[in-house]
């Protein structure tokens, strides 16, 4: 298992690139907000970007944007 110190190492020079990614995704509609999902799936990592749409401060839809998988990498 990766340490959470070498984890977030190698994730902070990224985070303010996916941060202007994710708040100014090309398919965004009015109140959505978007969101990063890691999965594993049979020993394969799945990327996942959703679109969530809230009304005040609770979700009334979400929606996918985006997959990438690690065969994609």
């Amino acid at each position: 298992m990766i340490p959470k110190s070498m984890l977030l190492g190698m994730l902070k020079p990224l985070l303010p690139k996916l941060e202007g990614f994710l708040k100014h995704h090309p398919d965004l509609k009015e109140n959505e907000e978007s969101r990063v999902v890691l999965r594993v799936d049979n020993s394969e990592i799945i990327i996942e970007i959703y679109a969530y749409l809230f009304e005040g401060d609770k979700v009334v839809g979400i929606r996918k944007l985006e997959k990438v998988d690690s065969k994609d990498l």
